[in-house]
């Protein structure tokens, strides 16, 4: 016989932001005391999980509508949430609400987000709404700097990493403006791991878009553990290359390849909710550049990356996911990313204690944490403890 659980968690399970989210989570709770009280209740599934979740998910399917019921999934999604006591979880990147998200914060009874600086934004608008904080985290176990690893870096060159969806919010563009005025005294290969589902034929609209900043496409390259990529080569500085790799691949080590292939790690993004690729990167000790601003605060300090502070406000707009209604963004200068590329790259055996600092914070914000963090609400907060 299946028993009603007391608490549902309820989530997509796929290999974007939110899937990956909620899989961990779900993965990690379910192992830990009183683990066995929570429901895992996919909204969406593309993906398996481990022997024990995919049976937790069997054993759960008669959903508690009376029941309390976390859900993992977009402001603007938590409309469709049933249940007896209803928590949104969401991860948001600007700093304005929309009256539609204003109104599904309000139908939920309370809500659940991942850093101190989204709290603050919710409570600008809402300030009696109850909000709690459980982080988003890395996997450590697979983002590490222990081991052998495969090198895709570029011999005798400084290899720069950048890992992402490639869009205008993660300062995409003026990463690649900036690179054209990079130290021309050495041998520069960027590695970049972009792609955008949303995005018709990218492929070929990166190709258009690398071109207009003075990129150009020689060829498609492989290497070991079926590292394809397309090579550029810059126009302006004739040391400087950039592999693009577009492909998704099956194996979470691949991503750890890259990481540690590089040897400077650059997210120069306007807004973030958390930002799992700067926070895998510094798991693998690679030292970044990265924006101080919005959810990554949360787990970015002084000593543990190298800080992009100038922002100009921007309105967020982009022509395709942000319509200049919903608020604000801190875009990334072109003049600071250039003066803390080129400081650091002529200084990159200087940057060992970023890189430990990095590793030590990692490990703070592990998926384990994320979920101890969640699991001590509902075993000693009220409702969920009753």
């Amino acid at each position: 016989m299946v028993f009603l659980k007391k608490i549902t968690f309820a989530g997509p399970m796929n290999n974007l932001g939110y899937g990956i989210h909620f899989t961990n989570i779900a993965e990690k709770a379910i192992r830990m005391e009183h683990g066995d009280n929570l429901a895992i209740f996919p909204t969406s599934k593309t993906i398996n999980g481990s022997k024990e979740l995919e049976k937790r998910i069997v054993d759960s399917y008669c959903f508690n509508q009376k029941g309390k019921v976390i859900y993992l999934y977009h402001l603007s999604g938590l409309h469709t949430l049933s249940g007896g006591y209803r928590v949104g979880y969401s991860v948001f990147e600007l700093d304005t609400f929309t009256p539609m998200e204003i109104n599904n914060i309000n139908q939920v009874d309370e809500l659940w987000v991942v850093s101190k600086w989204a709290k603050e934004i919710v409570h600008s608008y809402i300030p009696d709404k109850v909000i709690r904080i459980i982080p988003e985290g890395v996997d450590t176990q697979v983002f590490n700097d222990q081991g052998t690893f495969i090198d895709y870096g570029k011999k005798n060159a400084l290899n720069i990493v950048n890992v992402g969806k490639f869009e205008k919010r993660k300062g995409h563009l003026v990463f690649l403006e900036a690179l054209n005025y990079v130290d021309r005294g050495i041998d520069i290969n960027i590695i970049a791991k972009w792609n955008n589902h949303f995005i018709r034929n990218f492929d070929k609209t990166i190709i258009d878009i690398l071109a207009r900043y003075n990129f150009h496409y020689c060829d498609n390259i492989e290497k070991e553990d079926a590292y394809k990529a397309m090579l550029f080569k810059s126009l302006e500085n004739p040391r400087l290359s950039l592999e693009l790799v577009t492909t998704d691949h099956p194996k979470p080590q691949f991503l750890r390849n890259i990481y540690r292939s590089g040897d400077l790690g650059v997210y120069p993004y306007f807004a973030e909710g958390w930002n799992l690729p700067l926070i895998e990167s510094m798991a693998c000790g690679l030292p970044c550049i990265a924006s101080f601003c919005t959810g990554p605060t949360e787990y970015l300090n002084k000593k543990n990356h190298i800080s992009l502070t100038k922002f100009v406000k921007e309105i967020a707009y982009d022509g395709l996911f942000f319509n200049g209604k919903s608020g604000t963004w801190n875009a990334v200068t072109v003049k600071e990313l250039v003066e803390k590329l080129n400081t650091n790259i002529k200084n990159i055996s200087t940057l060992k204690s970023i890189s430990k600092e990095a590793i030590k914070t990692a490990h703070e914000f592990s998926w384990e944490h994320s979920a101890m963090k969640m699991m001590e609400i509902l075993k000693n907060e009220k409702p969920f403890n009753e």
